[in-house]
């Protein structure tokens, strides 16, 4: 196992930042929430200063924020309600002119957060199953029946927009 080494609140920002944005991005489909979310992370982090155990735990940690500080941006009552139909993705329910990779994105943004979230965190952060489990709370068990389920589901919004 590597040697654990302590960085400072900087090194962390610098390392995770993507890694982060990405994850508050895929969870509230909106730049400024995302933003907002990124900020209240990092400031969570250097406010608590917690200790880990490992690189993995630490990782682990900031994901776990990451999604919980994404659900309050979105049940936040000076939120406005969003709907999948007021971002920039097509409104008929359809793919045509759109790139594979954005298409992806559209069919995933549609899906029951419980799939999203462990389709994203497997595929996008490529985090192992166990990695997935502990980060959303759930057994590794859970983890695969959501990809399962997850990928039918995202497998029949392709099929049915193309």
């Amino acid at each position: 196992m590597p040697e654990y080494i302590e960085l400072t609140a900087d090194q962390v920002v610098e390392k995770y930042a993507d890694t982060v944005y990405r994850l508050a991005y895929a969870k509230t489909l909106s730049r400024h929430d995302a933003d907002d979310v990124f900020q209240e992370v990092f400031l969570r982090y250097v406010r608590k200063a917690p200790s880990f155990e490992s690189e993995e735990h630490r990782k682990a940690w900031l994901i776990r924020v990451t999604l919980n500080c994404a659900k309050n941006a979105l049940t936040h009552p000076s939120r406005t309600e969003l709907s999948i139909e007021d971002t920039e993705l097509p409104t008929d329910g359809g793919y045509d002119g759109l790139d594979e990779a954005e298409a992806v994105r559209t069919a995933m943004g549609s899906l029951p957060e419980k799939y999203r979230d462990a389709l994203y965190l497997f595929y996008c952060e490529e985090l192992s199953v166990a990695e997935v489990a502990k980060a959303l709370g759930t057994t590794q068990g859970n983890v695969k029946v959501r990809l399962n389920r997850g990928r039918e589901m995202l497998k029949g919004l392709l099929e049915k927009g193309a």
